[in-house]
């Protein structure tokens, strides 16, 4: 049998070529994938995971009005510009913008309505302890609102809390009660200082703390702030979580 020693010549020299170009295109792709892997992590660690523990307290279950909120996006943008623009998408980017304003409007509400709060625990506590002596220290460090557990505290109840919820504190301490301490007997106890009042007082106090709070627009505007950036926060962690999954 004659061997075609052109033909198989030819043939080695296309299953090289052959072999070259895969070569080459898995190392093009082996290449591209890794930078697309280092930028995925680049951003996961210098944006993506500090947005995330930024935006979080956004939508905490307990609305808070005496910590600010942080605002971390306009120091990122200035020291991760590169970052962001080569990577970051735009719909992350123009809600991250949007909310901005009204975080910084959270926070300057923040400082009124805790002067606000202190202002009412005043009030409210020297009209039902009008001979109470606070030896120069405000009442709202006297005063409390405790929740019971077969007789025994274990926490207090912030009225301005329970306000921002748009709760009734039976509801309030109700649905607090069964999640926490599902079958258990608790209750409400007002005290300032030695001097305890039964459960009755304490909703009454409560409420009364929520009617001066509804009177006032600066707490109203922050109640309804808080709210707004909570939903904001939680679109943009979903569309953060969206990029990460991809990396």
């Amino acid at each position: 049998m004659d061997i075609d020693i052109a033909l198989i010549a030819q043939f080695l020299v296309a299953l090289g070529t052959l072999l070259l170009a895969s070569a080459t295109f898995w190392l093009g792709w082996s290449s591209r994938q890794e930078r697309k892997t280092a930028k995925a992590r680049e951003l996961a660690i210098s944006v993506y995971n500090p947005l995330r523990g930024n935006i979080f307290p956004w939508f905490e279950s307990e609305p808070s009005y005496n910590d600010p909120l942080i605002e971390l996006w306009p120091s990122l943008k200035r020291n991760q510009l590169q970052v962001i623009a080569g990577g970051v998408p735009d719909a992350i980017i123009s809600k991250l913008d949007l909310v901005g304003p009204d975080v910084a409007r959270v926070n300057f509400l923040k400082t009124k309505m805790i002067t606000t709060v202190q202002e009412v625990y005043a009030n409210l506590t020297k009209e039902l302890y009008p001979a109470a002596q606070f030896q120069g220290q405000p009442p709202y460090m006297y005063t409390f609102v405790r929740f019971l557990v077969k007789g025994r505290m274990v926490r207090t109840i912030d009225p301005a809390v329970v306000w921002l919820r748009r709760k009734k504190v039976k509801e309030y301490v109700d649905e607090y009660g069964s999640k926490q301490y599902p079958g258990e007997t608790w209750t409400l106890e007002l005290t300032l200082y030695s001097v305890s009042a039964g459960k009755e007082e304490a909703q009454s106090f409560c409420n009364r703390f929520a009617q001066s709070l509804e009177a006032d627009d600066n707490a109203k505007e922050l109640r309804d702030l808080l709210e707004k950036v909570a939903v904001q926060g939680k679109e943009i962690n979903s569309l953060i979580e969206v990029e990460l999954k991809k990396g």
